[in-house]
């Protein structure tokens, strides 16, 4: 339920990283297939893109009726296409019978689907593809469901046209193509391939060594990726990209026993995958199998390991795994993604630096205390096959954190809506106990150091909350310092801000409701920065991207505002006066009114600003004499056009509630009347005004929020 504090708990961060790649299969024999790399296209950084041609493919991207056209970014690399984005895929003459999207499945906004003739296409079961079949010489997709990333195009089709590529002359016609018939042969043709060609009239057949397993036996999908040496052609090696067992197979002695130094002989289509790598293309057929017969090397020590895991070509895994490295994080690459359960780090293990990609938790990790909290600093120990890739060594996919040591950290972080912000964070402690210790928090915040109180959780003794508060608006970008200490001692430090933190919920959430609230909180941020000319060249929503900022409630969204400041109950003698009401945009959502005292009255020390008839707080003089000021603290923004009664009373006689007049108003009605002031010209500032609007934008939002949450 939503209670008078709006909690909002950050859950998982965006990932990036590798992506596998299949190759093309299932083309009929008189058919092209054309790839079309959007990688390589040249396209600017943010660069919109209407429309790529290749031989007799061409692919025309359209905004549709979304909101952003289709766009290239060098994050992920690829043209992101956005919800009701449409692209059509046609060829000049002919028909197209396969389209094959390869998508960036490593972005986490990465979520939609293709649509065509009321048939809705999602991508294969390890997410890397997205496959159309038929007969048409023109395709329209519309990306529904979220953002589709794509990286390349494969389009097999009969058509006969080129293109912009003018025919032949006599004197150019093309040398006839001759097909390979020796190991050499066919091997050097395939490395004579341009990139995304595959090998004409296969399939072909080659015999040759195992030297690496690249992605062990996977029994749910049946194939196996192994790499193999073809005679004495050491620099030609060959990828054999999960093939399946041929029908001269035996079920479990085959793809399920392979390893290193057994000879193999593999059937299917050769593809240039990339500038490095020839492969049989997935589905190729695993014929024969002649084991080694001997046990595999294995190498035992860490430095042994990695020795000779620096000695790997690029690509190769080393034989023998899995292995176990301990070291310690010296950088996360991409952070904890909740939706895979995985997270990509580098580690220093003795001199040298290698990266775990995608590493989850082993069995003997306790759920939420693994990689859901590795952070630098930490000792972990790492289980899984090592390959080198781009000349680093890693622990490849799906390798497991087998152990972790730390001694307190931070874990997460939750935000509260309030007058003004709060920020829960939770600690966990591995080597220390509060029955024993002392374990604290400090926070740096804009020059200020605070001591946070804290609690222990009641759920896990482990555990423990401490709350930093009143963090005012125009601090949301501001940087801040969090330090655990452990009997006075630093033992873990992160930086963070609400910015931060706002950022991350905005890219991991799908509740629209959600998404209005923190770009409207941002923007409500950085127009308090403006307004009182604080770290203006770091406004807290300078990051906000196009389709983000299209969550933003519209000016022609903005409510009617309803002024009803009041004074009631007017007496003949009062002790003070009225002076004014307005907000302390300054410091958050709090009602200030000014009170004069009367001529001929004595101001009494014991005065109080009464709220509905509660006493809140000292009436606090200013420098004029006679003039007090008393402040009422909106609770939080859902009770932003909730009305309060405000007057002086003397609480040293609570019976005296005569002492002034009595004043109703509300955080809505001083805005209302503002705006109104800027609207018939009598206030000109810009500053106030922005404040004001993203003020209303944001209380509103939070409202629509809340009554999501209610319900």
């Amino acid at each position: 339920m939503f209670k008078k504090n709006l909690a909002l708990v950050l859950a998982v961060c965006m990932l990036f990283g590798m992506i596998s790649v299949t190759g093309m299969v299932g083309a009929r024999a008189e058919d092209t297939t054309e790839t079309i790399d959007l990688t390589a296209q040249g396209y600017a950084n943010a660069a919109a893109v209407e429309s790529v041609s290749q031989g007799a493919v061409t692919i025309a991207f359209a905004k549709g009726t979304g909101s952003n056209p289709p766009t290239y970014y060098t994050s992920g690399t690829a043209v992101r296409t956005y919800n009701n984005n449409t692209t059509t895929i046609s060829v000049p003459d002919g028909a197209i019978s396969e389209i094959r999207f390869y998508v960036n499945n490593g972005q986490s906004k990465n979520t939609g689907s293709l649509a065509t003739g009321g048939v809705t296409y999602s991508r294969d079961t390890a997410g890397e593809y997205i496959t159309w079949t038929g007969e048409s010489q023109s395709v329209t997709f519309t990306t529904t469901g979220g953002q589709v990333h794509i990286l390349r195009v494969l389009v097999t089709h009969n058509s006969t046209a080129t293109g912009e590529v003018p025919p032949p002359t006599e004197s150019e016609e093309p040398t006839p193509f001759e097909r390979p018939t020796t190991p050499e042969g066919i091997v050097n043709a395939a490395y004579d391939l341009a990139v995304g060609e595959t090998l004409a009239e296969g399939p072909y057949t080659l015999t040759g060594v195992v030297t690496s397993v690249d992605e062990p036996y996977q029994e749910r999908y049946g194939n196996v990726t192994v790499t193999i040496q073809v005679g004495e052609m050491t620099d030609k090696k060959i990828k054999c990209f999960r093939i399946v067992n041929g029908e001269a197979i035996a079920d479990g002695e085959g793809i399920e026993v392979v390893k290193v130094g057994d000879t193999v002989t593999v059937s299917g289509d050769l593809t240039r995958y990339n500038a490095n790598t020839v492969e049989f293309v997935q589905g190729s057929t695993l014929d024969a199998l002649d084991p080694t017969g001997e046990t595999p090397v294995h190498y035992e020590t860490p430095e042994e390991i990695l020795e000779e895991a620096a000695k790997l070509d690029n690509g190769a895994t080393l034989p023998g795994g899995p292995y176990e490295l301990t070291g310690v994080v010296t950088e996360i690459i991409d952070e904890y993604s909740d939706k895979y359960g995985n997270i990509t780090f580098k580690m220093s293990v003795l001199e040298y630096e290698v990266e775990g990609y995608r590493i989850k938790n082993g069995t003997s990790i306790t759920a939420g205390e693994g990689v859901e909290i590795l952070d630098v600093g930490d000792t972990v120990t790492i289980k899984g096959e090592i390959q080198k890739y781009n000349d680093i060594i890693e622990f490849k996919k799906d390798s497991t954190l087998e152990d972790i040591e730390y001694i307190a950290k931070v874990i997460r972080a939750s935000l509260i809506l309030q007058e003004n912000l709060d920020i829960n964070f939770r600690l966990i402690t591995d080597q220390f106990d509060a029955a024993t210790d002392e374990i604290g928090l400090q926070v740096v915040l804009n020059g200020k150091t605070t001591i946070c109180e804290g609690e222990v959780d009641d759920e896990n003794d482990k555990q423990y909350i401490y709350t930093f508060e009143n963090i005012t608006p125009a601090l949301m970008a501001d940087e801040m310092t969090v330090t655990v200490l452990v009997n006075g001692e630093p033992v873990h430090e992160i930086t963070y801000s609400v910015a931060e933190y706002c950022y991350k919920l905005l890219r991991q959430t799908d509740i629209a409701t959600l998404k209005t609230l923190l770009v409207d909180l941002l923007i409500y941020g950085a127009k308090a920065q403006l307004y009182i000319n604080h770290n203006v060249e770091n406004l807290a929503d300078k990051g906000l991207t196009d389709d983000e900022l299209d969550f933003a409630t519209p000016d022609e969204d903005l409510p009617e505002l309803e002024n009803v400041t009041q004074i009631a109950g007017k007496i003949d003698d009062p002790t003070y006066s009225i002076k004014s009401v307005g907000l302390n945009l300054t410091d958050g959502i709090i009602i200030r009114v000014k009170f004069v005292l009367n001529e001929g009255k004595e101001h009494c020390d014991a005065a109080m600003l009464g709220i509905n008839s509660c006493i809140d707080g000292e009436l606090e003089e200013t420098s004029v004499p006679g003039t007090y000021y008393a402040y009422c603290k909106v609770d939080n923004p859902t009770f932003f056009s909730t009305g309060h009664q405000l007057r002086a009373v003397d609480s040293a006689d609570p019976l005296l509630h005569s002492l002034s007049h009595t004043l109703y108003t509300s955080a809505e009605s001083y805005c209302a009347s503002i705006l109104a002031k800027c609207a018939d010209g009598r206030i000109t500032d810009e500053a106030l005004k922005d404040i004001v609007v993203a003020l209303v934008k944001y209380a509103y939002s939070v409202k629509a929020y809340a009554n999501i949450v209610n319900n």
